[in-house]
């Protein structure tokens, strides 16, 4: 989701674990996209697979407008 938003492949989650320059969504695309899809994508793209979603119905609960 994170590519369609940059139109590029975002640096893999191993090397933002050394030094993350990733802009969170919610401040890339403020007012551009609702909020709780935006803190949706951040959540997924935590560095730490430990702080992502940790299953399928998780993420789907985040996409869903509050």
């Amino acid at each position: 989701m994170r590519t369609c938003l940059d139109n590029k492949t975002p640096i893999p989650a191993p090397e933002r674990n050394q030094k993350d320059t990733l802009v969170p969504a919610v401040k890339a695309f403020n007012r551009k996209f609702p909020d709780y899809l935006l803190k949706a994508i951040d959540w997924a793209m935590e560095p730490k697979p430990e702080n992502r979603p940790q299953t399928i119905e998780q993420f789907k609960q985040a996409l869903v407008k509050p």
